[in-house]
């Protein structure tokens, strides 16, 4: 029921943290371990209980959001179409994106739905099986100012209201984006040198 920010300069190893986490970078090249409530992190099992978002959307450019999240519905869940539709519309209204369902992604090239609306879909893509655990790559690059607000007031609402665990990195936050996150790790080098509520910073 948490958010919880990683934060540093460039180069700092927020994306590199996130991946030994989602298991992206093969642990066996890390010196130390990772733990899940004092356990040693089975890979299997974290997958299937986690999503990982990366920074760069791997959208395709001509479906439309609600095929785009249909096929990642049908791909991760059980009990048919039924309930592939079901968990879409529940996702659509949850995450936003309802009124641009038909319109399609886009890219470069040909225009498509607006880059804080992409970022929602992102994320939407790896919700689709209700995972416990969200990590996120950056979720504020990209959108503006205003639509990286509403996607972490959105996470924040379903971090609190759902019970997700909530990690995400994150370079220049605002002082409202700031006030959002639970928690915040800050990373220089690649070494953590503070991990605590947010009111730790403050004083």
């Amino acid at each position: 029921g948490e958010l919880t920010a990683i934060a540093g300069s460039s180069g700092a190893g927020k994306t590199s943290l996130l991946e030994i986490l989602a298991g992206v970078i093969v642990w066996s090249r890390v010196i130390g371990h990772v733990l899940v409530n004092g356990q040693p992190l089975n890979v299997a099992h974290f997958r299937r209980a986690s999503g990982y978002v990366t920074q760069d959307e791997a959208l395709f450019p001509l479906l439309t959001v609600e095929e785009t999240l249909m096929y990642s519905a049908h791909l991760r869940l059980h009990g048919g179409s039924e309930a592939a539709r079901e968990r879409v519309r529940d996702l659509l209204q949850e995450l936003g994106p309802d009124h641009v369902a038909a319109v399609r992604m886009g890219s470069e090239s040909r225009r498509g739905i607006s880059g804080g609306e992409k970022r929602r879909v992102s994320i939407g893509v790896d919700l689709v099986h209700d995972p416990a655990v969200l990590l996120i790559d950056e979720p504020t690059s990209g959108p503006d100012s205003a639509s990286a607000l509403h996607v972490l007031t959105m996470l924040k609402s379903m971090a609190k209201n759902q019970g997700k665990t909530i990690l995400l990195s994150i370079h220049q936050p605002g002082f409202r984006i700031l006030e959002l996150f639970d928690r915040v790790i800050l990373l220089s080098g690649g070494l953590v040198v503070h991990n605590g509520p947010l009111d730790c910073l403050e004083e």
